[in-house]
């Protein structure tokens, strides 16, 4: 909401925000504090769950960046490709179990079995748990960027863009390359009155992230989902 559009509306009696779908940027979480008096309160759900697995404290004492500890009657690990417990801040797949979870999806059985083992369910987040168990989500695990055998999170790509004065928003996404290898596809909606080439973009993408985009697409807006996520898997679909 443009800032003198918000200024018509008295929020002084808010008192807590919570934002949930996509890890919130440090930056817009400074903002959001900075206009409101009130820091926005990260928390995680799923689909498959009756309700969210993590939350970051309501007080505003949680880590920057991270999305929450674990409620109350949820046990989860950060776990490898074989399904063994990682430890404190390795990068690995979020599981999770509690009463809380479904048992398995309606009349789906490859996908029940893909997703639930022993009780625990398979998230598709990509994380890591600090020695203080704050969870610190990097991604959808199906969404990660393979180029020249390195595993890459499109989070990280899009962060480092963002640090480019011209650009609003930005996705990033892996397709196939032209080569038969992996790369990487931007998808750019640029600030109001602003204009950047692709050279351009190509050459701050190779400064803040060693990487050079195969295809680049400058938009109106980027595709979302009804809640708002951003939908890399259209990117791909339109490479």
């Amino acid at each position: 909401m443009p800032e003198e559009e918000a200024k018509k509306y008295d929020l002084s009696s808010l008192r807590v925000c919570i934002v949930s779908g996509m890890p919130l940027r440090h930056e817009v979480a400074l903002q959001f504090r900075e206009r409101f008096g009130i820091s926005p309160v990260s928390f995680l759900g799923y689909t498959e769950t009756a309700c969210g697995p993590a939350i970051q404290p309501l007080d505003g004492s949680g880590k920057p960046g991270a999305t929450g500890k674990m409620r109350p009657g949820w046990e989860y690990k950060i776990v490898d490709e074989s399904g063994k417990a990682l430890p404190p801040n390795q990068v690995g797949e979020l599981v999770f179990r509690s009463p809380a979870v479904v048992s398995g999806y309606y009349n789906r059985p490859q996908a029940t079995a893909e997703s639930f083992h022993d009780g625990w369910f398979s998230s598709g987040d990509m994380g890591r748990i600090d020695e203080d168990g704050f969870l610190f989500l990097m991604g959808r695990k199906k969404e990660i960027i393979t180029i020249a055998g390195k595993e890459i999170f499109p989070l990280d790509i899009e962060e480092a863009l963002l640090a480019n004065p011209k650009i609003a928003e930005v996705a990033a996404a892996g397709i196939p390359g032209k080569s038969g290898v992996g790369a990487l596809k931007l998808a750019i909606v640029l600030k109001r009155g602003a204009k950047a080439t692709r050279e351009e973009i190509v050459d701050f993408c190779r400064r803040q992230t060693e990487l050079v985009p195969e295809e680049i697409e400058f938009r109106e807006s980027l595709p979302r989902t009804h809640s708002g996520k951003v939908q890399r898997g259209a990117l791909k679909e339109l490479a």
